[in-house]
């Protein structure tokens, strides 16, 4: 920061315009781990600890990046932002509505951050239903990039848009699909049960020893009888 500082606002506004392409990708990796599911990426040959420890790293980095590009941001001389317009949108004087979807993008984020830190006082549930907030943080943070960053128009940036993009619709659709599989495998295995004619009223009737409370009786006589009619060299 002190570097930024001598330099003067322009070094702010580089270092702002960096975090958030960075902040973008962390963020991207974040959801994209997020949504797809855990166990076809194993099917693979990546154990489940390597991905959690893949997902949580990426966002605490994530936290940095975007904490230096609000910070930058409002140190920045050139655009004054006010550090509410960081978390309160559609007050900026600096296109209002594209700082507005990245103060709501914030807000979205540190709500996720929060409860997966008080995550054992607040309940799994509570939990799990606040973390879906990640998934809808970032297609607001792309629309932000979109709508203020200077360098969408390059090649390079177009690159890394299309990229984080394409990440995260094939993890949406690995889930999705993955979903629907297991629905489908549901499905089948409850239409397997009673097909057979007379199944439901095998399955109903209950056996006279079930009834009694004891295993079926053995008829000793019919295998005294049947050890009998053996011969004596194919007895076991």
């Amino acid at each position: 920061m002190a570097i930024a500082a001598a330099a003067g606002g322009s070094a702010y506004w580089f270092i702002t315009r960096g975090s958030a392409v960075v902040t973008l990708i962390l963020l991207t990796l974040t959801v994209a781990l997020g949504v797809a599911s855990a166990k076809r990426i194993e099917a693979a040959g990546v154990p489940r600890f390597v991905i959690n420890a893949v997902h949580r790293n990426a966002s605490l980095f994530a936290v940095v990046f975007l904490t230096i590009h609000v910070v930058t941001a409002v140190l920045d001389t050139y655009v004054h932002t006010r550090i509410v317009d960081a978390f309160i949108p559609f007050g900026a004087a600096y296109r209002s509505f594209w700082v507005g979807l990245g103060a709501i993008s914030l807000d979205l984020f540190l709500a996720v951050l929060v409860t997966s830190l008080l995550r054992r006082h607040i309940g799994y549930r509570v939990w799990r239903a606040t973390h879906w907030l990640a998934y809808a943080s970032w297609p607001v943070a792309l629309l932000h990039a979109l709508g203020t960053g200077s360098d969408v128009g390059t090649t390079w940036m177009r690159v890394v848009t299309g990229v984080c993009v394409a990440i995260v619709a094939a993890s949406a659709l690995t889930r999705l699909s993955q979903g629907d599989l297991h629905r489908r495998r549901g499905t089948r295995d409850r239409g397997r049960v009673g097909r057979r004619p007379g199944d439901q009223q095998r399955a109903a009737m209950p056996t006279r020893a079930n009834l009694a409370g004891k295993a079926p009786a053995v008829d000793r006589q019919a295998l005294a009888g049947h050890a009998a009619a053996v011969p004596v060299g194919e007895r076991v």
